[in-house]
C-alpha cells in the first residue's frame, strides 16, 4: 500500500529500535535490545563510480551504482550481567558476529523497516562519568563470510521478519 502523503509526519521522533537473535536464521528468536539509549544512527551510503568512457557529447560526470555502506550506531548502558550489552560487547575482534537487525519502528509495527544480518561491532568506546550512568559505544557493521547475510527487511505482518527490495515502488491505490 502506498500513499500520497506521510500518515506519520507529526511524529515527534522515531520508535526504532535495536534487536538481536537469539535463535538462529530458521528459528528466529528476536529480542529487543532495551540497554540502547539516546539515537540511534544508521548510516546508509553508497559508492560513486565515476563513468570514464570518453564521450564528446558528456557534459557533467556520470556516475554507476556502487557497493552500499551500511552502519548501525549507539549508545548503550554499561551492565555486564544485561544480556544486550554481552552480545554487543561480544562481537570484536576474536569474537563471533552476530545476527542484529535496526527496524524503524517496533517489530510488532506493520511497515517497520530496517536491516538485518550478522554484524561485527567496531567501537566500544566507554565514557565513565563521575557521577551517573555508565555508558559504551557500538558501531555495527556487515561481517563478512557468514551465514546469514545483511540485507533489508520489512515487518509484513505483525513480528514477523520479511527480506524486502526498497527499489520496488508499490502502485497508489485507486480507489
Amino acid at each position: 500500500m502506498s500513499t500520497a502523503t506521510p500518515l506519520m509526519c507529526d511524529l515527534r521522533g522515531m520508535e526504532a529500535g535495536l534487536y538481536y537473535n537469539t535463535g538462529d536464521d530458521t528459528s528466529e528468536v528476536w529480542v529487543e535490545h532495551v540497554g540502547v539509549i539516546g539515537d540511534l544512527t544508521v548510516t546508509e551510503t553508497e559508492d560513486e563510480n565515476e563513468l570514464t568512457t570518453r564521450n564528446r557529447n558528456r557534459k557533467v560526470k556520470e556516475y554507476t551504482e556502487g557497493e552500499v555502506e551500511v552502519m548501525i550506531g549507539g549508545t548503550q548502558v554499561v551492565d555486564s550481567e544485561y544480556q544486550g550489552w554481552q552480545v554487543l560487547y561480544s562481537m570484536r575482534k576474536g569474537g563471533e558476529p552476530y545476527d542484529m537487525m535496526f527496524l524503524t519502528q517496533a517489530i510488532s509495527e506493520v511497515g517497520a523497516v530496517g536491516w538485518r544480518g550478522k554484524m561485527r561491532n567496531f567501537d566500544r568506546t566507554f565514557n565513565a562519568p563521575a557521577t551517573g550512568t555508565q555508558t559504551q559505544n557500538f558501531s555495527l557493521k556487515p561481517a563478512a563470510c557468514t551465514d546469514v547475510s545483511v540485507r533489508e527487511v520489512k515487518i509484513a505482518s505483525a513480528d514477523t521478519v520479511s527480506d524486502f527490495d526498497p527499489t520496488i515502488v508499490e502502485a497508489l491505490d485507486a480507489s
